[in-house]
C-alpha cells in the first residue's frame, strides 16, 4: 500500500505545482488522483504495525489524540496523507484550517452539520452566537468527499461501526484560513489553539490538587477563573467539568456568576456555562453510553441524540435518519442501561430538555 500512496502523492505534488500550490484546487486535485485508485482493497488494519516499524515513518509521525490511532503515510512539508483509526472517539463541532479529502478505508460515519448565526464577537477567539443543525448524512466505506475548507462547514464526525478507519489527503494548515475553531451549542465559537502548554499545566495542576484538597481546590480554581480571560474561562470549565459539576461543587459555578461585575458580563458567563452543560451532557453519551452498544442502529440512534442540543435539532436529524417512534425508542434504550449509568443518563437527558422517566 505505501508504494501506492507515494505515488498517488508524487502526482498530486506535480499537478499541484502547476497551479502554484493553491489551496483553492488542492482537493479537486487529490480527489481526482485518489479516485484512480482503489485504496480500499490495499489497505489492511492487521499490516499498521509493519508501517510503523519502516524508518521512513518513523520519521515523519506526530504526538496526535485525534482517533485512537493517528498515522502519517506520507509528507512532504506541504501536505500529507494521513489514517485516522476511529472506535469509540468522536470529534466536536469544528470547521478546517487546511483543504483536503476524505477517503472512507472502513465502517460508516455520521456527518452533522451546523449553521452559526454570529451575534457577538468578543474577541478573534471567541465569538457568542446561535448555533443549529442543518444537514446529516452517513458516510459508508467507498465515499470520498472532500473537507471544505475555513468557515464553509462546521461539522461533528461520531463514528457508527468498529473500526471505521478514514484516509485523509490535507495540506498543513494555511495562514490565511486562521485557525481551525470549534463550536458549541448552543452559542460559543472559540479558539482551542489559544490555550498553550502552560494552560494545560494548570489543568493537570487542578485534577491534582482536587484529589487531596477539593476545598482548596475550589478556592484557587475559582480565584483562577476570576483572573482568566473569558476563552481560558471556557477551557477552564470545559476541562475541570467533571470536577465542576460534582455534586459537592457545583456551587463553584454560582460563585463565579455572582462575580460579575455587570449584567453584560453575567450575560457572557451564564453562556459560557450553557455550552459547557450541553457538551458535557453530549460527551457523557459518546463516551459512557455509545460504547456499550455494538449494533449499527442503536449506535446511530445514540449519535444523533449526541449531536441534537434542542427540539428543534431533533426534529430535524431523527427523520433524516429514517428513525421513527423517538420516545418509545429512547425509552426501551434507557431500560437497558445499566443501573450505574441510568441515573446520569436521565439526568443528561433532561439538560438537553428531554424529560424521560425511568420504570
Amino acid at each position: 500500500m505505501l508504494k501506492t500512496i507515494e505515488n498517488l502523492a508524487g502526482k498530486i505534488e506535480t499537478r499541484w505545482r502547476i497551479d502554484d500550490y493553491s489551496y483553492y484546487s488542492f482537493a479537486d486535485i487529490a480527489k481526482s488522483e485518489m479516485q484512480k485508485v482503489d485504496l480500499i482493497s490495499l489497505f489492511s488494519f492487521k499490516e499498521i504495525n509493519s508501517l510503523i516499524n519502516l524508518n521512513s515513518l518513523k520519521k515523519i509521525q506526530i504526538a496526535s489524540e485525534f482517533s485512537e490511532l493517528h498515522m502519517k503515510l506520507f509528507d512532504n512539508g506541504k501536505f500529507y496523507i494521513e489514517l485516522l483509526n476511529w472506535w469509540d472517539k468522536d470529534t466536536s463541532i469544528h470547521d478546517h484550517g487546511f483543504s483536503g479529502v476524505l477517503l472512507q478505508l472502513e465502517g460508516s460515519a455520521l456527518n452533522t452539520i451546523y449553521s452559526f448565526d454570529e451575534e457577538n464577537e468578543v474577541s478573534h477567539n471567541l465569538s457568542m452566537g446561535k448555533i443549529k443543525l442543518t444537514k446529516a448524512y452517513i458516510s459508508k466505506k467507498g465515499d470520498c468527499r472532500i473537507i471544505p475548507f475555513g468557515r464553509t462547514e462546521k461539522h461533528a464526525v461520531l463514528h457508527l461501526e468498529k473500526p471505521t478507519i478514514s484516509l485523509i489527503v490535507r495540506t498543513h494548515p494555511i495562514t490565511e484560513l486562521s485557525p481551525q475553531l470549534n463550536y458549541f451549542p448552543p452559542y460559543m465559537r472559540v479558539n482551542h489553539s489559544a490555550t498553550n502548554i502552560a494552560f494545560n499545566k494548570k489543568i493537570k495542576y487542578f485534577n491534582l490538587l482536587s484529589m487531596i484538597d477539593a476545598k482548596e481546590c475550589k478556592s484557587q480554581f475559582l480565584q483562577e477563573l476570576k483572573d482568566s480571560s473569558a476563552t481560558e474561562q471556557f477551557w477552564l470549565m470545559m476541562k475541570m467539568s467533571e470536577f465542576l459539576y460534582h455534586p459537592n461543587n457545583i456551587d463553584l459555578l454560582q460563585g463565579y456568576i455572582d462575580a460579575s461585575k455587570s449584567e453584560d458580563e453575567k450575560s457572557l458567563k451564564l453562556k459560557l456555562v450553557s455550552s459547557v452543560t450541553l457538551r458535557r451532557s453530549s460527551q457523557f453519551i459518546i463516551d459512557k453510553v455509545k460504547p456499550l452498544f455494538t449494533k449499527f442502529d442503536d449506535r446511530l440512534f445514540l449519535s444523533c441524540l449526541a449531536s441534537s442540543y434542542s427540539q428543534e435539532d431533533r426534529a430535524m436529524i431523527f427523520p433524516e435518519m429514517g428513525i421513527e417512534d423517538f420516545e418509545d425508542k429512547l425509552t426501551t434504550l434507557i431500560e437497558n442501561l445499566p443501573i450505574t449509568v441510568k441515573p446520569k443518563m436521565i439526568h443528561v437527558l433532561k439538560t438537553l430538555g428531554l424529560n424521560v422517566e425511568s420504570k
